[in-house]
């Protein structure tokens, strides 16, 4: 009789690996219930707990939103998968331990998913007519991607989305997709503050533009090594056309951060517009500045 070598074996498994792991998942399936009664049996134990990884592994890959582009292998990657997060900065691409930050559900937050809420449940009420024209209008509302690829939202997405927009600058809900406009952007934001002083929002071009709203976002006082920042970023103020430059934040921040830093710290802030007809939202402008 001809020996077997493990080589062998192991090309056997390869070739016949998705039989295998649905041999494996059905044998974790009936053995799974009887485990409580022998979890005492080391050498059981360990096999169930190779399972239980498996079964565990597989449910985690079809819960993953991670976005992968692919190449000869894999070209790039941006998103969280399992407990990490994959990301680009100007050094390349990196991994790193993802990390839930606290929620304080503060009022602005709350505000904030009360909008998506209302938007989502407006969808849903809109007639079958109106849902039809949002999916058609999708093409004329495409967007680059983290990758640079060009992608259509939904139909729900884009309503949400531009009524989501025109809520936070105080506008009423527009149930037909509007004809897209271009969306102005600013070209200077030179911010400054004060410890126990004035916050100030100067930009150009300036005064800001009929039609559309100036959001100002903000950050709360950091580091002064720190050099980027993306999720800290809080609405400050949303400004009304034909206001002009600078315009002072000062009660405005400090209803959202309690107040100004300390001198030394830095402070980040970013800036775009919002169309007040059709909810869209231009490019936004970031600057950052040390207390004084």
């Amino acid at each position: 009789m001809d020996s077997i070598s493990i080589v062998d074996v192991w090309q056997a498994i390869v070739a016949n690996f998705v039989p295998v792991i649905v041999l494996l998942c059905s044998l974790y399936e009936v053995i799974a219930r009887a485990y409580p009664t022998i979890k005492d049996i080391s050498i059981l134990t360990k096999v169930f707990k190779v399972l239980l990884w498996l079964s565990e592994t597989l449910n985690n890959k079809k819960k993953s939103i991670m976005k992968l582009k692919f190449g000869a292998i894999v070209a790039d990657g941006r998103g969280k998968l399992g407990g990490h997060v994959f990301s680009k900065n100007r050094a390349g691409s990196y991994m790193r331990t993802k990390v839930t930050p606290v929620n304080p559900s503060s009022t602005k937050q709350v505000e904030s998913r009360q909008r998506l809420s209302t938007s989502a449940i407006a969808w849903r009420g809109l007639t079958a007519g109106n849902r039809l024209q949002w999916n058609a209008a999708v093409g004329a509302f495409t967007k680059t991607d983290i990758f640079g690829d060009i992608r259509k939202p939904t139909g729900f997405n884009l309503f949400c989305a531009l009524n989501n927009n025109l809520a936070q600058v105080g506008v009423a809900q527009i149930d037909v997709p509007p004809l897209p406009v271009a969306v102005p952007s600013l070209t200077e934001l030179t911010p400054s503050q004060v410890h126990a002083g004035a916050t100030s929002i100067a930009f150009a071009a300036t005064p800001t533009i009929a039609g559309f709203q100036l959001v100002i976002k903000g950050t709360s006082p950091v580091s002064a090594g720190k050099s980027f920042v993306k999720s800290e970023f809080r609405v400050v103020s949303s400004v009304a056309p034909a206001t002009a430059t600078p315009y002072v934040a000062t009660a405005d921040y400090a209803d959202v951060f309690g107040g100004p830093g300390l001198a030394g710290q830095k402070v980040f802030f970013e800036a775009y517009y919002i169309s007040l007809t059709t909810g869209q939202k231009g490019l936004p402008l970031q600057a950052s500045c040390l207390v004084s």
